[in-house]
């Protein structure tokens, strides 16, 4: 197993139990149609129980002396070079534009050969740290590695106070891992007896705590590798980047359930080691991630070349698309096939969402059609991976 391997076959799980779960739900519409009118009360419910049940952990969080910090340097600046260097020359003149390159650069973060041995690396970390509060030994799973990128004074960036508790993950541990330099705090969160507080008295008691309460860093700056973890019921922050130079960090999230993510085995992950082949699987997954970019990029490209007059034409270029076409069956496989269309769904999902957030915001004016165009081809690309499958 390598780690080409290993994320390639965990999308492909991913994609299937998803297609499972479509061609489920499309037999069972009626009886949903029936019940129906109670799933609000059954969600509510099961709100309120998660909540219950969490209330037996207190938010917590682990920050590791740094002389635990091990892991080789090389490592972290081999894995750093497949940062886009695009993100260096982006121009906030045209918003949607910077976010399109923003979203490109996650996906091939995300989904890279360099970033899984990275990742991989800090979790050994993790299972050799006997002052880890957590218990990762009994997690199974890893989610997806969720790449997050503030450029300078970045303000779509910035997050709210919240908890990582999720109904379908179950008990969750988070860790934050920063991939570039941070001359800036990063993470924040409050004085333990208000987070406390907030956690028994609810949320908007804890929210009117928090609005009185100062921010408390959890570490001023950040090295590379320099990680630090927190359980699911733990309230903290990102900050605004307020320097000139862009930080990065990855969120690993461990979880018994599988989740609406591709999800790694663990144990699987950390037993693979380094190989005599490991350049020619980097390069081969270089190659897989461009691919995935520049499918995404041919449906914006049509998108934007896509009125009103043409509109009914637009699934059609796409079908007939050379690039899309070629793209596909250049590749070695129907496990790289839905590889790189999985990324290409996602990328267009991710810039669809940033589309409608901005034009509510009134930050860019996109047309309906504009919207309306990614939304089919977020439900085209999702249609041609469900194929895979029938």
């Amino acid at each position: 197993m390598n780690y080409n391997e290993i994320i390639i076959n965990a999308v492909y799980n991913f994609e299937k139990d998803n297609s499972l779960k479509v061609s489920h739900k499309n037999k069972e519409i009626r009886k949903i149609k029936k019940i129906g009118r109670f799933d609000k009360y059954i969600t509510k419910l099961n709100y309120r129980f998660s909540h219950l049940k969490s209330l037996k952990r207190i938010g917590n969080y682990y920050i590791p002396n740094k002389t635990k910090y091990k892991v080789d340097k090389q490592l972290i600046k081999d894995a750093q070079k497949m940062v886009d260097s695009q993100l260096f020359e982006i121009s906030k003149s045209c918003l949607l534009t910077a976010e399109i390159i923003k979203i490109s650069a996650k996906m091939k973060l995300r989904y890279s050969f360099k970033s899984l041995e990275f990742t991989s690396a800090i979790l050994k970390e993790i299972y050799k740290d006997k002052s880890f509060p957590f218990k990762a030994q009994n997690y199974k799973w890893i989610k997806a590695i969720a790449p997050i990128i503030h450029l300078p004074n970045d303000y779509l960036e910035i997050g709210n106070l919240h908890i990582d508790r999720n109904i379908e993950e179950g008990k969750t541990i988070t860790v934050w891992i920063p991939f570039t330099k941070y001359k800036y705090p990063g993470i924040v969160t409050k004085r333990k007896i208000v987070r406390i507080l907030a956690q028994y008295l609810g949320d908007r008691i804890g929210n009117f705590i928090f609005k009185r309460s100062e921010d408390c860093p959890l570490r001023e700056s950040n090295n590379p590798g320099e990680w630090m973890a927190w359980n699911d019921t733990f309230i903290h922050q990102g900050m605004l980047n307020q320097t000139k130079e862009i930080a990065i960090a990855f969120m690993v999230r461990l979880s018994n359930n599988l989740i609406e993510n591709p999800c790694i085995n663990v144990e699987k992950l950390l037993e693979i080691d380094k190989k005599n082949n490991d350049k020619s699987l980097i390069e081969k997954n270089k190659d897989l991630l461009n691919n995935a970019q520049n499918i995404g990029m041919e449906f914006i490209n049509q998108i934007k070349n896509t009125n009103e007059e043409n509109v009914n034409q637009f699934l059609n270029k796409i079908e007939e698309s050379k690039i899309i076409n070629k793209i596909l069956q250049d590749l070695n496989s129907k496990k790289e096939q839905i590889f790189v269309l999985h990324i290409s769904h996602l990328f267009l999902s991710l810039v669809f969402d940033k589309v409608r957030y901005l034009n509510q915001k009134k930050l860019i004016n996109e047309s309906v059609l504009f919207e309306e165009l990614f939304e089919i081809s977020t439900l085209h690309l999702k249609s041609k991976l469900s194929k895979y499958f029938l």
